[in-house]
């Protein structure tokens, strides 16, 4: 699911497309930089600083809880959230603290929301300088918890897919063990794992852009995953906390690059 900033529904800037394929691989989460108001002895909230989706932060009660991420100054357009169990049972704000003249201020980027399902967020706002961001998670009659959480600057691709793109919700593979008789009647399966794998194409990606860009994404490769949304305005439920199973090899034309990304991923 991606929700954008009430300030990017009513006043959409030129500058800033709604319609092209964003990712969300840089955060500056860490665990240095990221502390909560509750957490349950055994589900810190520096577990939100990795990667895994196995090692969860959990509050260690229902009711009010903020989690704050210090952004030292850096400019901010999105925070992604993968693992959670925010969805019809919590609503979800986002302030920024920002340096003013007469001092530093909380404004809100995200008015308060409740997500409707589980499934991987992607909150997107106008580009801000903030020295710290503050998710406030509220109602709700089970503590809130989350595994990943990504605050940091969009990689806003130029244009969209190629066509023959999968989505990742739609492209589920499931790894089956059938059982069957020496008569061949079908005696049962067992579900061994299920995943999500596709590929999304993009051609004719200008070079100036793609050395300024991507090239950064496409240099790191399969060493971290990303939060991916492929057409953010048309199919904003569509997001994916996403890796990639093989480093691109962009091909370079003249002028253009071409480039296919192989990704993994959940979108649940």
């Amino acid at each position: 699911m991606i929700v954008l900033s009430r300030g990017l529904l009513l006043e959409p800037s030129t500058s800033v497309s709604l319609e092209a394929p964003v990712i969300l691989w840089e955060s500056v989460v860490t665990r240095d930089t990221i502390t909560a108001s509750s957490e349950h002895e055994d589900y810190p909230a520096t577990n939100l600083a990795t990667d895994s989706t196995i090692e969860r932060w959990r509050a260690a009660a229902a009711g009010l809880v903020t989690i704050e991420v210090d952004s030292a100054g850096e400019e901010v357009d999105a925070i992604g959230i993968a693992r959670h169990n925010f969805g019809s049972n919590h609503t979800i704000s986002i302030e920024a603290e920002i340096a003013q003249n007469s001092g530093a201020q909380w404004v809100e980027v995200i008015a308060p929301n409740m997500l409707p399902d589980n499934s991987p967020v992607l909150f997107r706002f106008a580009p801000i300088v903030a020295n710290r961001f503050r998710i406030h998670i509220n109602g709700g009659n089970t503590p809130p918890s989350a595994a990943v959480i990504y605050a940091g600057k969009l990689l806003v691709l130029p244009h969209g897919i190629s066509a023959g793109h999968v989505p990742l919700d739609q492209a589920h593979e499931t790894q089956l063990a059938n059982g069957r008789s020496e008569a061949g009647n079908f005696l049962g399966r067992i579900i061994t794992g299920q995943s999500a794998q596709t590929t999304a194409s993009f051609d004719m990606l200008p070079i100036g852009w793609y050395y300024e860009a991507m090239e950064p994404f496409i240099a790191r490769g399969t060493t971290g995953p990303f939060f991916f949304a492929w057409l953010p305005q048309d199919r904003p439920q569509d997001v994916g906390f996403a890796w990639l199973n093989a480093d691109p090899r962009p091909s370079m034309g003249s002028l253009f690059f071409d480039v296919s990304l192989d990704i993994g991923g959940i979108t649940w």
